[in-house]
């Protein structure tokens, strides 16, 4: 339980570090886009423009990713560990019953090894008596336990299967989102690298029909 316990610990620290990452990646990623036109003086040609505006749509994509994977781990996770607060007092409380029990198992035990007198005889059936309430106590608490903690154990599959398959869903429609976002740019990129080839394929022609080719006889 308590490798367990610790697994789903850190499962929550490392879905909180990953939140924060997407975050932060999203964010530096618009300010390269943000940055080169401050730094081209508003000269925004199309390519540029549509790189920027891809950026700034992947910080939004991994804004939402962040937002996800708060929903599908942070709070799923946490909200699973504060069960094992309830199962620690659970075994403290348990311990203590067995630590009753067998104080006065110990009691009856010296009685019983002592002369069986009659003095020692009633010491005895008052020791059994008193341990009667505190032996069902000790039983009770730790049946309990031996019934629902495997139980919770076995569970944990059924538990976090969900919460697995809505991550790996919302990590393939980010990312094919963000493939699909730069692609356009990429597109805008090509066709205006393709028009101004274009364009000096046509000077070039023009300039050799201005040629004035003569041939002597």
């Amino acid at each position: 339980m308590s490798c367990l316990e610790d697994a789903s610990k850190k499962i929550y620290k490392d879905s909180k570090k990953a939140t924060a990452a997407n975050e932060a990646f999203g964010k530096a990623s618009a300010k390269i886009g943000q940055d080169l036109i401050t730094t081209l003086g508003g000269q925004v040609s199309p390519p540029l423009k549509a790189f920027e505006i891809a950026t700034t749509k992947q910080k939004q994509l991994l804004q939402e990713r962040a937002s996800l994977t708060n929903q599908c781990w942070t709070e799923s996770t946490k909200k699973y560990n504060s069960i094992f607060p309830y199962y620690s007092t659970q075994l403290k409380t348990r311990d203590k019953a067995l630590q009753e029990y067998s104080k006065v198992q110990a009691k009856l035990d010296k009685y019983q090894e002592r002369e069986h007198t009659a003095a020692n005889s009633v010491k005895i059936e008052q020791a059994k008596r008193e341990m009667l309430p505190v032996k069902a106590d000790f039983e009770q608490k730790n049946s309990t336990l031996m019934s629902d903690m495997p139980k919770f154990y076995a569970a944990r599959l059924d538990y976090f299967q969900p919460a697995l398959k809505a991550s790996v869903q919302s990590e393939c429609w980010v990312h094919r989102e963000v493939i699909r976002t730069f692609k356009n740019s990429l597109n805008v990129m090509d066709t205006e690298a393709g028009s101004k080839a274009d364009g000096k394929v046509r000077n070039l022609l023009e300039d050799i029909r201005k040629l004035s080719i003569t041939t002597d006889d």
